[in-house]
C-alpha cells in the first residue's frame, strides 16, 4: 500500500512538472514572439531601416517584415494545432484499443468460464460443446493457448486414463493371461483430436498424455510435437501425415498402429510394443527404438538414419527401401524371418554386436561377412573340441 501511495505520488509530480515546464515554454515563446514582431526588421534587414526619421520606403520593409513575421506565427499555430488534433485523436484511438481489448478479454474470460462448466457436465453433449468451446478459444486468443492446451490433456488424462485388466484365458487346452485395455471415451478422443490440430504456436512444455488409452483413434495432418504419451494405448490407431517430432512414446502400446507420412525425427519410442506396427514413407531419423518390441513389424521407404534399435527384440520384421546409415543394433536380437530388403547404409559392423538368426534375409555382401566371422570364430573351438575327444 505504501509503495502504491508513493508511486501515485512521483506521478503527480513528474505531471505538475511537465506542465509547469510546458507553460514556461509557452511564455516564453510568446514573449520571444512579441520581441521578434517589434524588434525583428531591425534585426533581420537593420542595415536597410533607420533607426529613427523613419522614411515611407522604411515603412514598407517594416511591414513586409512583420507581415512575413506574422505568416510564419500563423503557420507555426496551425501546425502545432495540427499535431495537437493528431495527438489527441491517436490518444483516443488508444484508449479504444485498450477499452476494446479489455472488453474482449472480458468477453474470452466468460466464454472460458462457461466452457470449463460445460466440461464438467454429466452430459456427454455438453461435455463436447465444452471442448470445443475451448478450440474457439484457443484459436482466437494465443495468451490463453497454453491454458486451454493444459485443460483439455487434463481431461484427456481423466477421461481416457489407461486401466489394463489382466483375465486368464485357455488355448489348445493351455492356460495363459490377457490383458484387455479399456476403451476410451468420446469425449476424451474429441479432446485429443482438438489439442492435435491446435495452432502452431511456441510451448515451454511438453503435452502431458502419459498413460492414457486411445486406441483405434484415427488423425490426419495432426500436430503431435512434443507430445509425452509414455506408456500410452495406441493400438490400431492411425497417424497419417502427422508431426511427432521429438514426442515420447516409451512403453506405449502401438501395436498394429499404422503410421504413414509422419515426421517420427527424434521420437523415443524406447521399451514400445511395435507388433504388426505398419510404418510407411516417414522419417526415423535419430529415433531410439531400445527395447522395443518388433513382431511382423513392416517398416517401408522411410529414413532410419542414426536410428538406435540397441536391445530390440526384431522378429520377423520387413524392411523395405529404408535408408539405415549408422542404425545402431547393439545387443539387439533379429530372428524369425526378418527381411532387410533394399536397405541402403547397412555394413557388416552394424550387425556384429547383435544377435543374428539364420533366417535373416540380408545384403550378400553382409551376409558373406557375417558367416566368413562366424567360421573363423568357430574354428578355436572345434580344435578345442577335437583335442579333447
Amino acid at each position: 500500500m505504501i509503495t502504491q501511495l508513493r508511486r501515485m505520488w512521483k506521478l503527480r509530480v513528474r505531471t505538475r512538472v511537465r506542465r509547469l515546464a510546458i507553460g514556461v515554454a509557452v511564455l516564453l515563446g510568446l514573449i520571444g514572439y512579441a520581441l521578434l514582431l517589434w524588434k525583428g526588421p531591425w534585426w533581420l534587414d537593420g542595415s536597410h531601416i533607420r533607426e529613427r526619421d523613419l522614411q515611407p520606403a522604411d515603412g514598407v520593409v517594416i511591414t513586409g517584415l512583420r507581415t512575413m513575421l506574422v505568416a510564419l506565427g500563423a503557420a507555426l499555430v496551425a501546425g502545432l494545432g495540427l499535431m495537437y488534433t493528431h495527438l489527441n485523436l491517436q490518444h483516443t484511438r488508444d484508449k479504444d484499443r485498450e477499452q476494446a481489448e479489455l472488453t474482449r478479454e472480458g468477453q474470452v474470460t466468460e466464454r472460458y468460464v462457461e466452457a470449463i462448466k460445460l466440461l464438467g457436465s454429466d452430459n456427454e453433449t455438453e461435455r463436447l460443446g465444452g471442448i470445443y468451446a475451448l478450440e474457439r478459444i484457443m484459436k482466437d486468443s494465443e495468451k490463453d493457448h497454453w491454458t486451454v492446451v493444459e485443460v483439455l490433456a487434463s481431461f484427456v488424462r481423466n477421461h481416457c486414463e489407461r486401466q489394463d485388466d489382466t483375465h486368464i484365458v485357455e488355448v489348445d487346452g493351455e492356460h495363459g493371461t490377457l490383458t484387455v485395455s479399456n476403451p476410451p471415451t468420446r469425449d476424451g478422443v474429441a479432446a485429443f483430436e482438438v489439442l492435435c490440430r491446435r495452432p502452431d504456436r511456441p510451448e515451454a512444455h511438453r503435452v502431458d498424455l502419459r498413460n492414457v488409452t486411445l486406441h483405434e483413434v484415427h488423425i490426419e495432418g495432426g500436430r503431435l510435437q512434443g507430445f509425452d504419451l509414455s506408456e500410452a494405448d495406441l493400438r490400431k490407431a492411425t497417424f497419417v501425415d502427422c508431426n511427432l517430432k521429438s514426442a515420447r512414446l516409451n512403453g506405449a502400446v502401438l501395436e498394429e498402429a499404422t503410421l504413414a507420412t509422419c515426421n517420427l525425427s527424434r521420437v523415443t519410442f524406447d521399451g514400445a510394443s511395435l507388433a504388426g506396427a505398419r510404418f510407411h514413407n516417414l522419417s526415423l531419423e535419430k529415433t531410439s527404438l531400445r527395447s522395443t518390441q518388433m513382431d511382423e513389424t513392416r517398416i517401408d521407404e522411410a529414413s532410419m538414419k542414426q536410428a538406435d534399435l540397441s536391445g530390440a527384440s526384431i522378429v520377423d520384421v520387413l524392411f523395405s527401401d529404408v535408408s539405415m546409415h549408422e542404425a545402431r543394433f547393439e545387443d539387439a536380437t533379429i530372428l524369425g524371418t526378418t527381411v532387410f530388403r533394399n536397405a541402403a547404409g547397412l555394413t557388416p559392423e552394424q550387425f556384429a554386436p547383435a544377435a543374428v538368426a539364420p533366417g535373416t534375409e540380408l545384403p550378400a555382401a553382409i551376409l558373406q561377412v557375417l558367416n566368413l566371422r562366424s567360421e573363423i570364430e568357430s574354428i578355436p573351438r572345434r580344435t578345442l573340441g577335437h583335442e579333447d575327444h
